[in-house]
């Protein structure tokens, strides 16, 4: 079993997550902005973060996964990246931001 944090603003794409993963056998924490997704990352550190590429209040890849890297507690945490559109997931991994991988949104349940 994986613990898996989430931190998507999109509550549908939120829930479907928790659904999917929960289902597979998977223990969920959801957050929908990142200061709450880093406080439940710091609380208990995940195995895996999925992480909207477009929170509202922040930039995800410079403000939550530099964060997460410059902590010990979670600087090994793999981070995999939900982007709007092939050309987001084209510059996210074209600059070493420190992600793991990106998926593209809207996707399969078996890309997770």
């Amino acid at each position: 079993m994986a613990h898996i944090l989430v931190i998507e603003h999109d509550k549908e794409v939120r829930d479907l997550l928790d659904t999917e993963l929960r289902a597979a056998g998977n223990a969920i924490r959801l957050a929908s902005t990142a200061g709450e997704g880093l406080r439940l990352a710091r609380t208990r550190c995940p195995d895996v973060v999925l992480l909207d590429s477009h929170l509202p209040e922040c930039d995800a890849l410079d403000d939550v996964v530099r964060a997460l890297r410059l902590e010990a507690r979670t600087a090994a945490v793999r981070i995999i990246v939900l982007a709007k559109t092939e050309a987001t997931a084209e510059r996210i991994m074209r600059v070493d931001h420190g992600v793991d991988d990106v998926l593209v949104t809207p996707f399969s349940m078996r890309d997770c």
